[in-house]
């Protein structure tokens, strides 16, 4: 529970401006003083709680830096708040819902690095404490009257200014496997244990002449042959300081340089942090602004949102069954994991790292893709353990309502399909009733910053392909959060799921998909389509999150994964469709054909598709001999183009998955892209 809130500063926002109907907001920072209770049944799934440094009152302590958003008058409050659980502690909330675009300087430090340099922020990470009205995109949350809320939950993260945090206490004299991976580019000398700059486990004994690196090409998978190791005199444990190598035992360096490669390094660390305490952080914010009446930031409802890497995270909360707080009540009401596909990940487990993830690659056998993966009890036929995704949560009444929302990227690589589909890969699975399914046809992973007009360097030489997949799901998505709030409060039943499955024959293989052949953009059988392996992390993985096998033991299997049907054009059939489907003037995939490199600059399109536009005219179609209708013999002018726009876009919102405010936005974006796509060079 909250100990104790020390507000540094509250200010108004933006000179005391007014949001429509809603007045002045005001933000709060400071810092939170935490307390748990190892003893609490609340707190029995935490690994390692037990094994914590008490206080002097026989609890755990941490603490966590904090931003709240909320109308500085009462009134205006609509008693709802909007927890962003932050991206490796960078805020993105407002690029998702304020459909805030980021300008040049931010594209730059989110492709270029964080506050510490080294991998790119999230894409559409906004500034700490934005103070500028272009910053807050379209005001969409402030219009609405939410409160905001930002708290540090990742133990990980080094305390700094730019960035939300917590300071975990440590299982101390605990001793267990690291292992560590890391792209490497040619000629670099060091390797930082800590991923994207994160805090490091060093090795309990840095001159153990048994340690092995292992060298390995973008393509193998931790434990294959083609492994090298590389000579255990030609690296060691020093950072490079003014041209000198010294010893530092969170560096791996090589005085020569290492070769382009991914490199993989298992040791022995000791005093784990108490990583887990990340939910209990979450939850416990929420209860303090629901049921304590000292709050500064009351509300009685909470909803928790996060994307990608923290979409996992609340994927791993609802399996950990801690949404009941110490004194037995419910903290989150609602929770939208966002684009985290079928994972979890190493945000409860000993010696984990909440900054992996899994992909084919780079990050390959990291505990992300675990069973289970519905709602329905399942029995894993490579494990015998028969499981359900809820089984943790003892009271049902801490249950909150979910809705799982994807792009269609998470159904190419990041198995998606698990969620809803049987652990055989042969039936459609029941979902829970606190529980939807949604996804959106044909996107990336992530919205293009700088969504229109694309840069003239994605497009592919001699082809009508653009690299990275425009598509504005945001629009679909805060619909999604306003459903959210109406069922939480008004308990009005969301729209039906939206996913593909077996039973409307919208769902199959990548090998058997029916895709048309356009030139150069390929077959979606080339794509290096991602399952989930069946691994062993040892005996007591599964029940008390320790890890004994690193890397973990492959059984050769891998849980079977599927992806939409598409039409006669190669959009998807399955999911909510953005209006660029439901009008198409062009292919739209969440994949693209792509030669995986050593290079980390390539390395960052493994998160995006593709743009193909339709032949504008008989002479276009025949010179690239394009199987697909030209867009004058589909739209006449623009105006007709756009009147067919209008009308799927009130057919969207009357079925529940658009927001009548958003539908001349909608509209307009529709009317740039047919622009761009008609003017476009020939």
């Amino acid at each position: 529970m909250i100990r104790k809130l020390e507000v540094k500063e509250r200010s108004v926002i933006l000179g005391g401006t007014s949001f429509g109907k809603v007045g002045a907001y005001e933000k709060l920072k400071g810092i939170v003083e935490f307390e748990f209770d190892p003893n609490n049944k609340a707190n029995r799934n935490i690994v390692d709680l037990d094994k914590a440094e008490l206080n002097e009152r026989g609890l755990v302590s941490a603490r966590s830096n904090i931003y709240v958003s909320q109308p500085q008058d009462p009134k205006d409050r609509i008693g709802v708040a909007i927890l962003e659980i932050v991206n490796r502690g960078n805020k993105t909330l407002f690029n998702k819902l304020n459909r805030w675009v980021p300008g040049p300087e931010h594209v730059k430090l989110n492709r270029e690095g964080g506050p510490r340099g080294g991998i790119p922020l999230e894409v559409g990470s906004m500034p700490h404490d934005p103070d500028s009205a272009e910053l807050f995109g379209d005001f969409w949350l402030m219009r609405h009257g939410f409160t905001v809320i930002w708290i540090g939950w990742e133990a990980d993260i080094i305390p700094n200014e730019q960035q939300m945090y917590l300071e975990a206490p440590r299982a101390m004299g605990v001793r267990g496997l690291v292992r560590n991976l890391a792209l490497v580019q040619e000629g670099q000398k060091t390797i930082p244990l800590g991923l994207w700059g994160h805090r490091p486990y060093p090795p309990v004994n840095p001159d153990d002449p048994g340690l092995t690196l292992y060298k390995q090409t973008p393509n193998t998978i931790d434990g294959d042959e083609s492994e090298e190791v590389v000579p255990r005199t030609s690296w060691g444990f020093f950072r490079e300081e003014n041209g000198k190598a010294i010893p530092d035992p969170t560096y791996v360096y090589c005085k020569d340089g290492f070769e382009a490669g991914i490199y993989r390094l298992v040791y022995e660390a000791e005093n784990p942090l108490v990583l887990g305490l990340g939910f209990a952080v979450i939850r416990d914010t929420i209860s303090y602004a629901k049921y304590d009446t000292s709050c500064p930031f009351p509300v009685r409802y909470g909803i928790s949102i996060g994307r990608s890497q923290t979409g996992r995270f609340q994927l791993d909360y609802l399996y950990s069954g801690v949404n009941g707080d110490e004194n037995g009540r419910k903290a989150l009401d609602g929770v939208i994991p966002h684009t985290g596909g079928a994972g979890r990940g190493s945000f409860n487990i000993r010696f984990g790292q909440p900054t992996t993830g899994a992909n084919h690659f780079a990050q390959t056998l990291f505990p992300v893709d675990m069973f289970p993966f519905t709602a329905e009890k399942q029995v894993d036929p490579h494990t015998g353990i028969k499981a359900g995704l809820y089984d943790k949560t003892t009271d049902p009444s801490h249950l909150p309502k979910v809705f799982h929302v994807n792009t269609a990227w998470e159904y190419w690589a990041r198995a998606n399909s698990l969620l809803h589909t049987s652990i055989d890969g042969q039936s459609d699975m029941t979902e829970a009733a606190h529980e939807r399914h949604y996804y959106f046809s044909c996107t990336q992973h992530s919205v293009e910053m700088t969504p229109f007009p694309p840069q003239e360097d994605t497009r592919l030489p001699e082809s009508l392909i653009y690299r990275g997949n425009f598509q504005d799901y945001h629009f679909a998505l805060r619909n999604l959060v306003i459903r959210m709030v109406k069922w939480i409060t008004n308990e009005e039943e969301p729209p039906p799921s939206r996913i593909p499955r077996f039973t409307d024959k919208t769902m199959v293989h990548p090998s058997e998909l029916a895709f048309p052949l356009i030139k150069d953009i390929g077959s979606p059988a080339e794509v290096l389509f991602y399952q989930a392996w069946v691994l062993d992390y040892g005996p007591d993985f599964h029940e008390s999150g320790i890890i004994s096998h690193e890397p973990p033991i492959r059984t050769g299997k891998a849980y079977p994964s599927y992806v939409s049907t598409v039409d006669e054009y190669g959009n998807e059939t399955a999911g909510i469709p953005t209006l660029e489907i439901l009008v198409p003037l062009a292919t739209y995939t969440p994949w693209r054909r792509l030669d995986y490199p050593n290079s980390f600059t390539k390395l960052t399109d493994y998160f995006t598709g593709s743009v193909t536009p339709f032949p504008r005219d008989e002479a276009e179609k025949s010179s690239f001999d394009d199987p697909r209708p030209t867009i004058e013999s589909l739209y006449p002018s623009k105006q007709h183009f756009l009147n067919q726009v209008r009308k799927k876009a009130e057919e969207l919102a009357k079925e529940g998955y658009l927001l009548a405010e958003d539908i001349e936005d909608s509209i307009d974006l529709q009317s740039q892209i047919w622009d761009w796509i008609i003017s476009r060079p020939r």
